[in-house]
């Protein structure tokens, strides 16, 4: 027999095959009977590198001769994982018996847990170690579709900071080697925008007749922003408080915030306008006159108008008698009001002197 060459090498539960074997020369003289040769435990042997394997070989001879003959050995699909050792006999009847060395390692079959792993946040830092089980020795991982920013080292760590958030969870691909055996799973990653902070400030404002919104700002700043008011996206006109809302509208990033915006009334005075009469005539129109009407409005606008009255008559005597003004309210204006003067004018008297 000759020296043993190669290297039997497998993964658990899979019979080695070429060129992850052993093998050796064989020949014989002088024979008067076949060589016979048993292969140990975890082992198998042919003459053929890719089939024939079995326990045992008989191999007839020719006018007492066996020419060179290449003995293959192979780990069994059933072998011991770990080191395997053991020898091949190789016996014939009236020659002595040989014993061949041979060797090799059955790996551990690599395990991956196929699943859904925690999800990352963009722009923060991330690590996460997919799990790896067996007995495994040198490994090489590697992963494709992982999100940017993120990969995967030979302890099955991945890490990295995620430069891009997805619309939810991504499938990507684990694959593991140690030279011997190989495995591959598909997980699931969903990377989250990241969380800004938002601020809504406290808007206090004066009916004008014309809209009026507020301005948030963003850290990290000038990221886009959709505000709503009471819950529409109307911005504002009439006098009120608005409960303000203000959403982050970014691809990365996301956040609220809430705020209150105040539209005070506008004041609007209602002046009663001074008028006169004459002594025992009806009491004209009693008449008012606004100021502080905005954006071009006019009495048209005001929701109810207040009222002028006065206490004198036709029959009241010449003198000052107030007009008073009562009632009136409006959404958008704060009614401030002033009363007026009502004057009744004595009649001219003609005085008749008659002649002495």
């Amino acid at each position: 027999t000759g020296n043993v060459t190669g290297a039997v090498l497998t993964c658990s539960a899979e019979a080695s095959a070429s060129p992850n074997i052993q093998q050796f020369v064989l020949s014989g003289v002088h024979l008067t009977s076949a060589i016979e040769l048993s292969a140990p435990l975890n082992f198998e042997i042919s003459t053929s590198p890719h089939t024939g394997f079995g326990n045992a070989l008989s191999i007839d001879h020719s006018n007492g001769s066996v020419a060179s003959t290449i003995i293959y050995i192979r780990a069994k699909a059933n072998a011991d994982a770990g080191l395997i050792s053991g020898k091949v006999v190789v016996t014939s009847a009236g020659a002595n018996a040989h014993e061949v060395f041979v060797n090799g390692y059955v790996s551990s079959v690599i395990e991956l847990q196929a699943g859904i792993i925690p999800n990352g946040t963009y722009n923060v830092a991330y690590s996460y170690t997919i799990p790896i089980d067996g007995n495994l020795g040198t490994l090489t991982v590697s992963a494709t579709g992982l999100p940017p920013g993120l990969s995967i080292n030979n302890t099955g760590t991945i890490s990295g900071i995620p430069t891009q958030a997805t619309a939810g969870p991504v499938d990507f691909t684990v694959s593991v080697s140690n030279g011997i055996c190989a495995e591959s799973a598909t997980f699931s990653i969903a990377i989250d925008k990241s969380t800004a902070t938002i601020s809504v400030p406290v808007s206090n404002f004066t009916y004008n007749g014309l809209q009026r919104s507020v301005v948030p700002s963003t850290m990290p700043s000038g990221l886009s922003v959709s505000v709503t008011y009471n819950g529409s996206t109307d911005l504002p006109v009439l006098a009120g408080t608005y409960t303000v809302v203000a959403t982050i509208n970014h691809s990365q990033y996301k956040g609220t915030g809430t705020g209150t915006m105040t539209i005070a009334k506008a004041s609007l005075t209602a002046r009663a306008d001074n008028i006169s009469r004459d002594y025992k005539r009806d009491n004209p129109p009693l008449t008012i006159t606004y100021s502080g009407f905005v954006n071009n409005e006019t009495t048209a606008v005001i929701d109810t108008s207040p009222s002028a009255s006065t206490s004198a008559t036709a029959t009241s005597n010449a003198g000052n008698y107030p007009i008073t003004i009562a009632g009136g309210s409006d959404n958008n204006y704060s009614l401030s009001l002033q009363g007026g003067i009502l004057t009744v004018l004595p009649l001219d008297q003609t005085v008749t002197l008659n002649e002495i």
